[in-house]
């Protein structure tokens, strides 16, 4: 099954918006088994909006247009699908009155015509916009299922979150296409490759997404239900086998959120100190819901003295080791673990670069201390990444390293790599 994605709006060309509606779509569908021929960013021109559907249809089994769809004059996808399949716009009596029930409601003077949202192309099937006013639209042409959706995110995920499973079911029972994701942390790419290749079988797509300090194995199968969905699972069990404590979680998973049901599951508390770092790792913490119930806080010790008065850590320390020395990370952890009470405490010092290096401690160079009541060890890392990179890479291995001090406590063998090339 193949589909192609057309975003519409002038603003996708000139670089001051982001296309994250294609990325949205592309996820959904490739887990629901369809390959993605094309994704095409159209401006708001109804003759180019016509030329590139025509182009498609007949051609693919799912076009999926997001954009151009308000009241203003650069909306103007519904008169370009309505020429392509050579259809004139009619009102949508119900989608009309929908829209005027909810203006309605609205306070302030009368502003555009909305209800020109309401023309549709004549056959068309209106699709409910539970956070807008705009409908989106779907139709069949030339064997081809178009549907129309919103520009604005939220409008589109919620249109295509309440009618993509009816729109779809045309192919249930068919040959499908499944897709997993395990997420990996620790390892670098090579490695990762190395431990799966031997244990899959030809039949498996696999590929690999890396973002700092973390790498992404997609494995891909193809069958008919409910035997693909047993396969795809046995494949990626042997996959996280192979991958051990590294492989930290499937699909929507993130590293955060492992961190945080671990202290949740474990009634545990956390306190983070911050030197290189900056509040970062505080940040991706409370990205995940629910953080309040284990996160106490953050302290972002950045300077020395800020470290004395805010961690207490001992000035003879920084004087003879240094802020960027495993001595220095563990009394951050200890410090901060003493001042909010925490069950548990996680430090990050290091040199993100450029300058500040020197021979004996270059650039990148990085230690995360973990304390859990009296004990704490601090792990050494080594980035070569630019001062961002760094960053990230100490946030990513500082979590990891709490990740599996929470999974098996503060043991010999360290909970991490102290290389990372990428």
């Amino acid at each position: 099954m193949n589909a192609c994605l057309i975003s519409i709006g002038s603003e996708l060309l000139d670089g001051s918006h982001a296309n994250t509606n294609a990325l949205f779509l592309t996820r959904f569908l490739a887990r629901e088994g369809f390959t993605i021929l094309r994704v095409i960013s159209v401006g708001d021109d109804p003759e180019e909006i016509r030329d590139t559907l025509d182009e498609w249809l007949g051609r693919t089994e799912l076009v999926v247009l997001t954009g151009g769809l308000g009241a203003t004059p650069d909306d103007q996808t519904r008169s370009g699908v309505a020429r392509a399949c050579r259809r004139r716009l009619a009102l949508h009596e119900a989608s009309a009155e929908n829209i005027r029930r909810r203006l309605r409601h609205r306070s302030g003077p009368g502003g555009l015509p909305e209800e020109s949202s309401a023309l549709l192309p004549l056959g068309a099937e209106a699709l409910e916009n539970p956070k807008g006013l705009a409908p989106g639209f779907a139709l069949e042409e030339r064997g081809t299922l178009v549907v129309a959706l919103p520009g604005v995110p939220s409008e589109m995920e919620a249109i295509w979150g309440l009618h993509a499973t009816r729109l779809l079911e045309r192919w249930s029972g068919e040959r499908l296409r499944r897709w997993r994701t395990l997420h990996t942390c620790g390892l670098p790419e090579t490695e990762v490759v190395n431990r799966v290749f031997p244990v899959l079988s030809p039949e498996v797509e696999v590929g690999y997404l890396c973002q700092p300090g973390l790498v992404d194995i997609v494995l891909g199968l193809s069958g008919v239900e409910p035997e693909l969905s047993r396969n795809l699972a046995a494949v990626t069990a042997r996959v996280a086998e192979v991958m051990g404590d590294a492989a930290y979680g499937q699909d929507g998973d993130t590293l955060e959120g492992v961190v945080g049901k671990l202290l949740s599951s474990s009634s545990r508390t956390l306190g983070v100190a911050e030197s290189l770092t900056g509040g970062t790792l505080g940040s991706w913490i409370t990205r995940e819901p629910g953080s309040s119930r284990y996160f106490l806080g953050s302290i972002v010790a950045y300077s020395n003295r800020a470290k004395e008065d805010l961690l207490g850590v001992d000035p003879g320390l920084l004087r003879e080791h240094g802020a960027v020395s495993p001595q220095v990370a563990c009394a951050m952890a200890q410090g901060v673990r003493r001042k909010l009470g925490s069950d548990v405490a996680v430090s990050t010092t290091g040199i993100a670069g450029p300058s500040g290096a020197t021979p004996a401690k270059p650039v990148g160079l990085v230690y995360v201390g973990c304390a859990e009541g009296p004990h704490c060890r601090a792990f050494p890392f080594q980035f070569r990444s630019h001062r961002v990179g760094n960053i990230e890479r100490s946030v990513v291995a500082a979590l990891n390293v709490l990740r599996l001090v929470l999974m098996r406590g503060l043991v010999e063998e360290e909970p991490g790599r102290s290389r990372d090339g990428r």
